[in-house]
């Protein structure tokens, strides 16, 4: 009886061991120490390299993952080749496993397969679609046809619902656009043909009038609805008598050009995670990956951080800005985060995140010159 037993304990010990190796070793979902391990490794200076237990090894190329660590630093470990149609990598990685490939959900149909190197790319199913700014758990059925009084623009596709516009306001816009061009052109006809008569009466200045009639082909441009100067940008302020000095419109452009963000001070015991929800709600989805590659997060990870929080893309982001925080450590700051939201092009978001930030008394601005 007591044999017995023992094999049993024997079975149960081998099997527990065997169970909790196999998943670490290709599951990228069971093993969620390993990816954050990994990426707490590969945040270093040197993109072709990560750090294992001291030692910098050379990164496995797309399609592979690390099997074996490297022995020597700044060499390259054994690589082994992800499984094609059901793991890859994307880009060259120190991953010790394989990210799985996506399984096209039911309302979707696949664009192209799963390789070593790229992931499934799957589509809503003709007669559904899903904003790419808006990820979808299900994909939405398109509108049949667009509201009586208006036609379609656009037909439905799969990453967009039909477009519908209103005949009505087109046309009035377009005939209000036509009468204010006719107002405008007769205006300019009338001021001219006065200017012409006036200085050509003038003893001496017979050829005035000529140079007054050719500012009138070199004044008009059609341009978005308006009449705009194409040789003479200042010439009805000259007509008019009020004039602005070349001088003082210099002066305003460099003050525009050497106008600088003011930065931020936190309020006594804020931390910088506090603000993190403000920037997830006012950076544009699309923009998201651009801001965290400012921030020199990188593509890997990224990858990472998707397929651990995968269909919470507002965790996604969490996780990434926390990992951020974590690698720079003192060195963060807001003005980090607003600096890089400048550098992409997104100067309007930033400064509405800054005056939120003031205005919620998380931060003020810093008085000293």
């Amino acid at each position: 009886m007591s044999g017995i037993l023992g094999s049993i304990a024997l079975l149960c010990l081998v099997g527990t061991t065997v169970a909790a190796a196999l998943p670490m070793m290709r599951d990228p979902i069971l093993s969620h120490r390993a990816a954050w391990k990994w990426k707490r490794s590969t945040y270093d200076a040197d993109p072709d390299f990560y750090n294992e237990r001291g030692k910098k090894c050379k990164n496995c190329p797309a399609g592979y993952y690390v099997k074996v660590d490297c022995e020597i630093s700044e060499t390259s470990g054994t690589c082994a080749p992800c499984t094609e149609g059901t793991d890859y990598t994307e880009y060259p990685s120190g991953l010790s496993f394989c990210l799985p490939c996506r399984r096209c959900k039911p309302d979707e149909e696949v664009v192209s397969r799963c390789t070593s190197t790229r992931n499934t790319v799957c589509r809503c199913q003709e007669g559904y679609y899903c904003p790419p700014e808006h990820p979808c758990e299900v994909c939405l059925i398109c509108t049949a046809r667009c509201p009586k009084g208006k036609h379609m623009v656009r037909p439905c596709n799969a990453t967009a619902d039909i477009q519908c516009d209103d005949r009505t306001e087109n046309s009035s816009s377009l005939i209000v656009g036509v009468v204010v061009a006719v107002v405008i052109v007769v205006f300019l006809i009338i001021l001219i043909y006065i200017i012409f008569w006036k200085k050509a009466a003038v003893p001496g200045r017979r050829h005035s009038g000529s140079e007054s009639l050719l500012w009138l082909f070199q004044f008009h441009r059609y341009k978005d609805g308006v009449f705009v100067s194409k040789g003479c940008p200042n010439i009805l302020t000259r007509i008019c008598g009020s004039r602005r000095s070349e001088r003082d419109d210099n002066e305003q452009n460099r003050t525009l050009e050497t106008r600088e963000r003011r930065p931020l001070l936190p309020e006594t015991g804020v931390d910088l995670r506090q603000s993190f929800s403000i920037f997830l709600n006012n950076v544009p989805f699309k923009q998201w990956k651009t801001f965290l590659r400012e921030l020199r997060v990188s593509d890997n990870e990224i990858s990472v951080a998707e397929q651990n929080y995968h269909g919470d893309v507002r965790e996604q982001q969490i996780q990434l800005l926390n990992s951020w925080l974590d690698r720079t450590g003192s060195k963060a700051s807001v003005n980090t985060l607003l600096d890089a939201l400048c550098k992409i092009d997104l100067r309007g978001v930033a400064e509405k995140i800054e005056d939120e930030l003031v205005q919620t008394s998380q931060y003020k601005y810093d008085t000293e010159d």
